[in-house]
């Protein structure tokens, strides 16, 4: 979006230099041509603030009631800006999207599927432990996406979509992760903001979008570890937009 933002900037820009000839060589003039050109700036300086907002929303988040589950809030997914994690009423660490080279966030802000393209996490604890899912094949432009779990620098897991053409024909996203050598599934349907996790095909927790751009993930088992589940969910939560 911010990318649009610079779009219409680069339209009245444009639009003035054309009205300017025109004037000077054909002495000719409407005004209803300047009025729609106006229009361009307005629209950019708005749609600024409104990132530029949501970003600051997103950093400056707190819940209200955090008890019994994980909560953050993703306003803009583009930015590289950290943004916090909450689990019991306490913020338990931050994380952001990185980009490996400035012009990948340009892509991505430009394209659909704004959260898929060249995406990268990492997240940094209160208990001081750094978390970071590298995409290892991030330039290639179909097939599935796959990451690597780390944990301080070391290597714990791994994680993939699973685009089949089954998963399609029934709306469903899925990713799969072995983390310690667990594996997971991370289910989705397009006509809903719930996000199912299975451990063996048991439930063990559920992740939602909730009012605005606020998101919860819940366990429903106790016995997992849920900072890896939870980080991963945030990745869920970028490349399917839920």
């Amino acid at each position: 979006m911010y990318v649009i933002v610079g779009y219409l900037i680069s339209l009245f820009v444009a639009g003035m230099i054309g009205l300017s000839l025109r004037f000077i060589i054909l002495d000719n003039f409407e005004l209803y041509q300047l009025a729609i050109l106006l229009v361009f700036p307005v629209v950019a300086v708005l749609l600024y603030f409104f990132l530029r907002n949501q970003t600051r929303r997103d950093q400056a988040f707190q819940p209200f009631n955090s008890e019994g589950k994980w909560m953050f809030r993703l306003g803009n997914a583009i930015t590289p800006n950290w943004k916090p994690i909450y689990a019991h009423q306490q913020c338990k660490g931050n994380f952001r999207r990185i980009y490996r080279s400035p012009w990948k966030m340009f892509i991505a802000d430009i394209m659909r599927s704004t959260g898929r393209w060249y995406l990268n996490l990492e997240a940094k604890m209160e208990n001081g432990d750094h978390f970071a899912f590298v995409n290892q094949e991030e330039n290639k432009l179909w097939g599935n996406d796959q990451w690597i779990l780390q944990k301080n620098g070391e290597a714990i897991g791994r994680v993939q979509t699973d685009l089949s053409m089954k998963n399609a024909s029934k709306l469903k996203g899925l990713i799969e992760a072995i983390i310690e050598g667990k594996q997971y599934k991370f289910q989705t349907y397009g006509v809903s903001n719930t996000v199912e996790l299975y451990a063996d095909d048991r439930l063990i927790g559920r992740g939602c979008r909730e009012k605005g751009y606020q998101f919860t993930y819940q366990p429903t088992v106790e016995e997992a570890d849920h900072v890896y589940l939870m980080l991963t969910f945030i990745l869920v939560t970028f490349y399917f937009h839920t």
